[in-house]
């Protein structure tokens, strides 16, 4: 790997940073139900236009900066933004993403289904330490009003958002 890449992957880190930092400052309160996910959804853009090789580093890379800002484990974190890269990954090659309309449904799905398996990692960590999971129920409607808000800005930013300052070398295709 040279030395333009390497600074890209710290390039991405620290967007990956700012993304999370603000996702946690602003989704408090009556906002959380509806602030979408700007990580995954720089995330995703990214992954759009990276090369197949590199998405497992993308993962791993979004899993670490992640886990510095939520309280899930880091391992639900890594499992579950490696599913994430995977499932965009294997949808890019049998669906064309670079649409707009069919990128914000398949960020909508990828990032509810990543948000998903988080939750339920967690319910079952509950289980395992209490042996209970009284009154149990799932929050679906919140996770794709999340999902939903975040295939909007995938949508309108995706294209934007690949284009940060120090991403280029990452990039491999065109929208």
């Amino acid at each position: 790997m040279n030395g333009e890449r390497r600074l890209a992957w710290v390039a991405f880190g620290a967007w990956l940073l700012v993304c999370f930092a603000l996702q946690g400052q602003f989704a408090r309160g009556g906002t959380a139900m509806w602030f979408p996910e700007l990580g995954l959804v720089l995330l995703f853009s990214l992954l759009a236009r990276m090369e197949e090789r590199d998405a497992w580093i993308a993962g791993v890379l979004a899993a670490l900066v992640r886990s510095a800002f939520s309280s899930e484990p880091p391992l639900v974190q890594l499992s579950g933004l490696l599913g994430f890269a995977l499932l965009v990954m294997a949808l890019r090659s049998s669906l064309e993403i670079s649409a707009p309309l069919l990128r914000g449904v398949v960020a909508v799905l990828c990032i509810f289904a990543c948000d998903l398996w988080i939750f339920l990692a967690c319910c079952a960590r509950t289980y395992w330490a209490h042996g209970s999971l009284a009154g149990f129920e799932p929050p679906v409607l919140p996770l794709a009003l999340i999902a939903l808000s975040s295939g909007v800005l995938a949508l309108v930013a995706g294209p934007l958002l690949a284009q940060l300052p120090g991403l280029s070398p990452l990039r491999s295709r065109r929208w």
